[in-house]
């Protein structure tokens, strides 16, 4: 911000000191009319003759002070002179104003300007602030420097008291990798059941799961992140798990007699995943018999139609998805294209028990049923969103009802969330699972890797779901 200075006009105003007299000779020096101005301004003296008197200066009508002038010597022709300089002696200045004052010189001499310091000290107050400020900032950052080297000094000191402790009095061998327990322990402090760190062995496995070189035992299956057990939730018909006797409900309590209770459910289906026709190993436990059974099923390549469909009466279609992967979305788009042919007057989509799956097929399959804007969009920590949006112009023109329960997850609540904001879908069921974030797997370029929650979902309406799940316009148990 600045201010202009503005300087007013000279009134005119003078004064004098009383008229004393100080004369010299016969001659008379007069300052008659004289100016002496210097950058603009004017300083005029009185036409006192001869005199030691005071001269009055006047400044917007306000007197700020006295000039004195002082006599000096005489000529060396005998007539009478002065010589000398005019002093200013200041008697009040408002305070917190910055004025310029011209003083003249008695022998004819250039004016000079002298300002006032007030502004200089504001200048210096603020030069000193801004030095403190960083010396304060410096001094901030070097003590956490300090409290984060003390820390790491503390953790290192307490690793080698474990590790003494363990060696002279622990009962069983300890031939264990202890980097990487401290890095699991390390993501496992977040108290995020999603965020998992991956050894170079589990991530191998991880990768060779997902690669579509393996096969599995025909289940769907889905995590409570607060037990960490792991549910199954369909059993398909004809898979080796039904042939095996695994029942809807059962929990994977151990794979190959190692306990996997709070496993990454990420690496628990890809211990269950394997080469054709090899077995493996499970024990569940059946909440309906309160006991745990021992299976062995076989591994074999299991092809599941994840979108069936058929016309009920009344020409009301229904269709039920029981996951989202890379050919579902086009199984939806066949089925509803079926039914319309058929004369379909409205629908029925069943995502019970639909874990989740791809984000692409949701959203191919909502841009099939949406019109023109915004399908879904993500926020990270930061707030950076991106949007998912749909390019078409027309939508669902029959009335939709959508099936939801407690293992509806992920995508399931997405496509709920979604079709419910447009209006163009009523929800019934009960209350659905309730996940609405993002994992993002990091490779670390050692072999290992490491999975973490970046983001949330939400709906077009800006609804996250994360933790709530979704309550159902109709509820029916």
């Amino acid at each position: 911000m600045t201010s202009d200075l503005h300087y007013p006009e000279d009134n005119g105003t003078a004064g004098s000191s009383g008229g004393n007299q100080n004369t010299s000779g016969e001659y008379r020096n007069t300052y008659g009319e004289s100016r002496n101005t210097y950058g603009g301004d004017r300083n005029t003296y009185s036409r006192d003759r001869n005199t030691s008197g005071e001269g009055h200066s006047s400044y917007g009508g306000s007197s700020y002070g006295d000039y004195t002038w002082n006599q000096s010597s005489s000529d060396n022709s005998g007539n009478t002179g002065t010589s000398g300089d005019w002093e200013y002696r200041v008697n009040q200045i408002p305070r917190n104003e910055e004025r310029s004052y011209v003083y003249g010189n008695g022998n004819g001499g250039p004016s000079r300007r002298r300002k006032s310091g007030r502004g200089w000290m504001y200048l210096l107050g603020f030069i000193t602030g801004i030095v403190l400020a960083v010396i304060i900032f410096v001094g901030i950052a070097a003590y956490a420097r300090y409290r984060a080297s003390r820390a790491t000094a503390d953790i290192n000191s307490k690793i080698l008291t474990f590790q003494k402790m363990i060696n002279e009095s622990f009962l069983f061998d300890s031939d264990v990798d202890y980097n990487d327990g401290m890095l699991r322990g390390y993501i496992e402090a977040l108290n995020d059941p999603y965020s998992v760190y991956y050894n170079e062995e589990e991530y191998a496995k991880l990768k060779e799961s997902s690669s579509g070189t393996y096969s599995g035992i025909g289940v769907m299956v889905q995590q409570d992140p607060a037990t960490g057990y792991v549910n199954v939730i369909k059993v398909f018909e004809g898979s080796p798990a039904q042939e095996a006797g695994m029942q809807k409900d059962d929990i994977i309590w151990k794979i190959r007699g190692e306990d996997v209770a709070g496993m990454d459910l990420n690496l628990i289906v890809a211990e269950i995943k394997g080469e054709e026709h090899t077995t493996v190993d499970l024990t569940v436990y059946r909440p309906s018999e309160q006991a745990y059974i021992d299976m062995t099923v076989e591994r074999r390549k299991i092809s599941v139609e994840t979108v069936s469909h058929k016309m009920l009466e009344n020409n009301t279609g229904y269709v039920e998805v029981t996951s989202f992967d890379e050919v579902t979305a086009g199984q939806f788009i066949e089925a509803f294209e079926d039914l319309k042919a058929q004369g379909m007057k409205a629908v029925i989509v069943d995502l019970r028990d639909n874990g989740g799956g791809l984000l692409s097929a949701v959203t191919a399959m909502l841009d099939y049923l949406l019109p023109e804007g915004v399908l879904t969009y993500t926020e990270d920590k930061n707030g950076t969103r991106e949007y998912i949006r749909s390019d078409k112009s027309a939508a669902l023109n029959v009335p939709m009802a959508v099936l939801v329960n407690g293992n509806s997850a992920s995508a399931s609540e997405l496509f709920t969330e979604a079709v419910r904001d447009y209006e163009v879908a009523v929800v019934v069921g009960t209350k659905s699972f309730g996940k609405g974030i993002v994992q993002t797997i990091y490779s670390l370029g050692d072999g290992t890797a490491l999975k973490l929650t970046t983001s949330r979902y939400y709906s077009p309406n800006g609804i996250c779901i994360h933790g709530d799940g979704i309550i159902p316009d109709y509820v029916v148990e």
